[in-house]
């Protein structure tokens, strides 16, 4: 089934828009069904043909850049490649900042940019600059398209689009670039004439629903593991898709293996993980258990944990017998702490299915399990100890929205986005709800960006079809403040934590007062005022128990709303640190129990 009629009597008479329904035809052979534009003159044939096209789903957004980033949270939730369009000039490198985090991130655009034609550029025509090459290496491969010509056959144009396809669809590069040239006039009235003669060398590509050239996907292979009876594995979970979590959850049911899972897994809190993993490092006796481990298998990119990052640093070190698998789909080192032994391209479900699993040493792993429960129960009696005050703090509404979205009634039913900084380091670290099933968990950690979350989370909703929640801090608030309009349309929650931003470099060793002047950009910008602007509803909770109502009543409604907890710009970092203390000052007898002094 194809989404145009391109039979004798329904084509158009003009090149330029027959050309244009050619790419978007064999882009919905090819597995496209997203088109992401912001209006413009010069891409006006690419979005007339876009949405001539009956099978292909249009979204607009008046902002390039904010367009780029909800482009990118479509194609990650989707886990398919999105079209993006923009006109030329500066609307093309508004969507370098998404464009970069998708590269990083392995998520799949294909960036379709009109541009001006040859005898335009150079000469101080409006609306110009050097669009090839403009995103640099976050666009895996550039294709500079001349403006339509029939001398150029149609079969080079559908195997170009096959290509690039192919190229978006590889997680080493899916983020390609096509840089359409489209000469006037733009809205259909060329001349009118027929092309049958340039089209009867595809005349049996009209006939059919496929692709003119179908790309193959590697074959994956298998790997073998250390021959050890009762073996010590731990599997890392990073960043995880939707399939990659069921075949992780079976590998470590099946093996009895220690699942250590970031929050962006969707495995943070699961009964088999290990509870409190972030802090519970901090402490000597899970250093030592972890140390005795034979093997870390590392599934997904990202890992957040610093913790986690520098006990693989310096067991790669100190431990040269180490063994540190990666398991990921493409094919980049991506391993900045330089433990790595062991690199398997192979997509994460594949591997955990496939791989020969000898049975893990229960003893080691109820060991750790033991001391991991003590810390939580530890983080959660420093934590709730003030939880009488009438105030909402910021460690408060984070680990109550993280509660409240595990609840049974709205697991699988909600989505949540964690904004970068400080938000999804206090879920990492001091989350200690237990979800099973687990919640959808998204972020952009491709870079670790503040920019375009908004947007990117408005991506997610669009392409998953559930509520979808933003915890986000307000420098990143402001950063995407445009991207409000989309979270009027996709019925957003944003949970916005406006500490008079810049609180994360209070843990950094940063000297006053420069830190106060050039690190910590103090503000008394309130969200209610953006909230007010684009017709979202808005609360300020002051108390938990006002914050668990809003959050409530929020979850249940269709309409876009902010809630916003104000809070003092040191607490949150001061009560992480003095949790962090209080685990590393724990003392436990020689079976594991925790004792308390």
């Amino acid at each position: 089934m194809t989404g145009l009629n391109l039979s004798v009597n329904n084509r158009p008479t003009d090149l330029t828009s027959l050309w244009c329904d050619l790419i978007f035809e064999e882009l919905y052979r090819c597995g496209i069904r997203h088109i992401c534009l912001a209006p413009g003159s010069r891409s006006a044939p690419l979005a007339l043909a876009a949405e001539r096209h009956s099978n292909l789903q249009v979204h607009v957004h008046f902002d390039e850049r904010g367009l780029g980033f909800y482009s990118l949270g479509l194609a990650r939730e989707t886990g398919s490649p999105v079209v993006v369009i923009t006109t030329s000039g500066t609307a093309v490198a508004n969507l370098a900042p998404a464009v970069h985090e998708a590269r990083e991130s392995g998520v799949s655009l294909l960036l379709l940019t009109a541009d001006r034609p040859a005898e335009l550029l150079g000469c101080g025509a409006n609306q110009t600059l050097a669009q090839p090459g403009i995103f640099g290496e976050a666009a895996a491969r550039t294709f500079q398209v001349p403006v339509p010509d029939t001398k150029l056959p149609a079969r080079w144009l559908l195997q170009m689009l096959d290509e690039a396809v192919a190229l978006a669809r590889q997680p080493d590069t899916c983020v390609v670039h096509i840089n359409q040239a489209l000469r006037e006039p733009l809205y259909g009235q060329g001349s009118t004439q027929s092309f049958d003669s340039w089209l009867q060398p595809v005349e049996h590509w009209l006939q059919v629903a496929q692709p003119l050239c179908e790309w193959m996907s590697r074959s994956s292979t298998i790997p073998s593991l250390p021959a050890i009876s009762e073996i010590r594995v731990i599997v890392l979970a990073g960043q995880l898709r939707h399939e990659e979590r069921d075949a992780v959850l079976e590998l470590v049911k099946r093996t009895g293996w220690l699942l250590v899972a970031d929050i962006q897994s969707g495995l943070h809190g699961h009964s088999l993980a290990l509870p409190a993993a972030d802090m519970a490092y901090a402490h000597g006796a899970v250093q030592e258990l972890l140390n005795q481990s034979h093997l870390v298998i590392q599934v997904g990119r990202r890992v957040l944990s610093k913790a986690i990052n520098t006990w693989l640093a310096h067991r790669a070190i100190t431990d040269h017998g180490h063994q540190h698998w990666y398991v990921d789909e493409r094919s980049d080192r991506h391993d900045p702490n330089f433990s790595v032994t062991h690199r398997f391209s192979l997509p994460v479900a594949a591997f955990c299915r496939s791989v020969q699993a000898p049975a893990g040493d229960q003893s080691w792993w109820n060991a750790l399990m033991q001391l991991g429960g003590a810390i939580a129960e530890q983080i959660n009696l420093q934590l709730s100890a003030d939880t009488s005050e009438a105030r909402l703090s910021e460690i408060d509404a984070t680990r109550a929205l993280h509660e409240a979205l595990c609840a049974k009634q709205w697991q699988k039913r909600v989505n949540l986005f964690i904004g970068n900084s400080m938000p999804i380091r206090y879920l990492d670290s001091l989350s200690t709800v237990t979800s099973e099933p687990w919640l959808p968990v998204w972020s952009n950690r491709g870079i670790s960006g503040i920019d375009g979350l908004i947007a990117t989370a408005c991506g997610h909703s669009a392409g998953s079809q559930r509520k979808t929640v933003l915890l986000i801090g307000d420098l990143s608030f402001l950063h995407d403040l445009n991207s409000l309009a989309l979270v009027r349309e996709h019925q957003l929650l944003v949970v916005l934590i406006n500490n008079s931003g810049g609180s994360i470099f209070n843990l950094f060793p940063v000297p006053e007062p420069a830190g106060q002047k050039c690190f910590r950009v103090e503000h008394d910008f309130q969200g209610q005022y953006g909230a007010r602007m684009f017709g979202l509803h808005y609360t300020a909770p002051s108390s938990i128990a006002e914050y668990d109502r809003a959050l409530e009543s929020a979850l249940a409604s269709s309409q876009g709303a902010v809630i916003e907890v104000i809070c003092p710009p040191d607490e949150a970092t001061n009560r992480f640190v003095q949790v962090l203390a209080s685990v590393k000052a724990m003392s436990f007898d020689q079976q594991g129990n925790h004792c308390v002094h």
